[in-house]
């Protein structure tokens, strides 16, 4: 460093390149500072935050409990220890708060009084620092997850380009309008960028393309009937790894009902067509709808095992049914049911270690590490916890695919008595509704039912285990007739706690829906084990007559086998 300040007094060298050297000293030798600390205002996890470009004064961030908070960076103390006090902040209490998680909060590049936010509600607003009010508007966010928008310079007005699925939608800023969308990336749009200088708009997508948005020079003819007619147009260069394709441009006649595509390819060749728009809607109309539904989903999910698309588990539960209620029993017909004591046992004990690791999972990565057990909100950050939680709800959604076995083996042994509708439907309904929660929910308050399952299987899956081990281990299983009642604990348990999100005032989880799936979920099983209940222990009978000649068997949410005998392993 003294070279350099040397060197700069001689006029040797360039300035910038003693505040790079010295930028770049300052960078490398970054260290937490035990002097310095920032109020801790926010309730849940810290999703954003951005610092002013103009002063470098003020920072914003955004949490997962829907708060923003304005900090001011300056130190007025003169000491060296500090804290960096928030100057205002968007609680719950105001009227104009985002209702869940704040995802993105970014300055205005001009003004330092105004700073936009995007959330999980599908909203992004245009906030006044002087008011904290939504001074103009609101514009609708679909692609709400990690959104990268951007908004113009020097136009009037001022849009902005908000990233909606695989198209950019582009917005009025001060009255929220929606001008047009630009349609481009066949996958989802992750990031924009807005050129000021030649008011160009550059976007990237999971599709590996950064795609160009230059203005497009219309043809006379066009021109004249854009002045009696609403056109949009838009044009996107960019370049394929076989450079057949350089230029996609796309204008609609809103008059004529139609909308011509023309493309230019690398031999110069000229290609155009005109498809009536009422065609194009029903051709495309699946894949928007698709498209609507999955750009909510979950993005750290997305490309694992049997998480891309809800067709491949589909498939396998439409196997499964089939096999056990139709080509499985067909294929035993006339044969002896198969001796599967060896594989039940390894399984049933299999089911319980995978259990035991579950629980541990659930408990490690929120349920013993933070959450309230409350309003517990999910985390999509990328902390090795929220990560963590996340994996787990995956490998929980996995063993119910494993746990369909319990019906092979039905069908195997041909005690097809115990594959029942209730039975079947449960083993079917799991999976195919816990990949949504995968998906789109991989934590929070929706997976306490999960750990309490893994809990009960932990239980029932050591009884059928000490079963399938044959009559000389009868002595340890005197403790079977509790396993009713742990059901009914189990299901009070999970209803008492889910019901608590319909008597909270202020709980902004992200999708209420899974809440009443859930709670409605452990209502319907709860008044079945008590129905059960009754007919076993107050009537004094086993079973109700009705239900002889069949047996309640266990599933895949921890229903257990209610005859007498539990004869599912023996």
């Amino acid at each position: 460093m003294l070279g350099f300040l040397a060197a700069r007094q001689a006029g040797l060298d360039d300035p910038l390149r003693l505040r790079r050297a010295e930028s770049t000293r300052r960078v490398l030798s970054l260290k937490l500072n035990p002097d310095r600390d920032v109020d801790r205002i926010h309730g849940n996890g810290i999703n954003t935050i951005d610092i002013d470009s103009i002063e470098g004064r003020y920072m914003l961030s955004g949490g997962a409990d829907g708060v923003i908070v304005v900090y001011d960076l300056e130190n007025f103390s003169g000491k060296p220890q500090y804290t960096c006090k928030a100057v205002c902040t968007v609680g719950r209490s105001s009227r104009h708060v985002h209702k869940f998680s704040v995802e993105t909060v970014q300055w205005y590049p001009y003004d330092t009084g105004m700073f936009v936010s995007s959330s999980f509600d599908k909203t992004m607003k245009v906030w006044d620092t002087e008011t904290l009010k939504v001074n103009y508007g609101k514009v609708c966010n679909e692609s709400r997850k990690r959104l990268q928008f951007t908004v113009s310079r020097g136009c009037s007005p001022e849009f902005v380009f908000v990233p909606c699925g695989s198209s950019v939608a582009v917005y009025a800023l001060h009255t929220g309008e929606l001008v047009t969308m630009l349609r481009g990336h066949y996958n989802n749009v992750d990031c924009c960028e807005f050129h000021p200088d030649y008011q160009e708009l550059y976007t990237g997508g999971k599709d590996c393309n950064i795609l160009a948005w230059v203005p497009v020079l219309r043809a006379s003819d066009v021109e004249e009937e854009s002045n009696s007619t609403n056109t949009a147009s838009l044009s996107a260069t960019c370049r394929t790894n076989d450079n057949r394709v350089q230029m996609l441009s796309y204008t609609r006649c809103m008059w004529r009902k139609c909308a011509l595509v023309v493309s230019v390819s690398s031999s110069g060749a000229l290609r155009g067509s005109c498809v009536k728009m009422e065609f194009d809607n029903i051709k495309s109309s699946a894949a928007l709808i698709y498209d609507e539904f999955i750009q909510n989903a979950d993005s750290r999910t997305e490309n694992w095992f049997l998480m891309s698309s809800p067709f491949p588990q589909t498939i396998i539960i439409a196997a499964y049914i089939y096999f056990v209620t139709s080509l499985g029993p067909r294929l035993m017909e006339s044969r002896k049911g198969f001796d599967l004591k060896g594989v039940l046992i390894v399984y049933n004990f299999g089911v319980v270690a995978l259990s035991l690791y579950m629980c541990y999972e659930f408990v490690m990565s929120g349920w013993g590490t933070g959450y309230s057990f409350h309003c517990d909100l999910v985390n999509y950050s990328d902390s090795p916890q929220a990560i963590r939680m996340a994996a787990t709800c995956w490998l929980y959604y996995f063993s119910k695919f494993i746990e369909m076995l319990d019906t092979v083996f039905f069908v195997l042994r041909k005690k097809d008595s115990q594959v029942t509708f209730l039975h079947v439907y449960h083993h079917s309904i799991m999976p195919f509704t816990w990949w949504f929660g995968v998906r789109f929910a991989a934590g929070g308050m929706g997976t306490f039912h999960a750990l309490l399952n893994c809990v009960v299987h932990v239980i029932m899956y050591s009884y059928y285990g000490l079963t399938a081990m044959g009559p000389k281990y009868q002595k340890y299983l005197w403790w079977k007739k509790y396993l009713t009642t742990i059901q009914l604990i189990q299901f009070v348990m999970v209803t008492s706690h889910i019901s608590q999100y319909f008597f909270m005032k202020d709980c902004p989880y992200q999708f209420p829906v899974f809440i009443y799936i859930i709670g409605l979920y452990g209502l319907i099983f709860l008044f079945l084990f008590l129905n059960f209940w009754y007919h076993a222990y107050t009537k004094g009978k086993r079973l109700p007559k009705v239900l002889q000649a069949q047996t309640w068997t266990h599933h895949s949410n921890g229903v257990m086998n209610g005859n007498a005998n539990h004869d599912k392993d023996e």
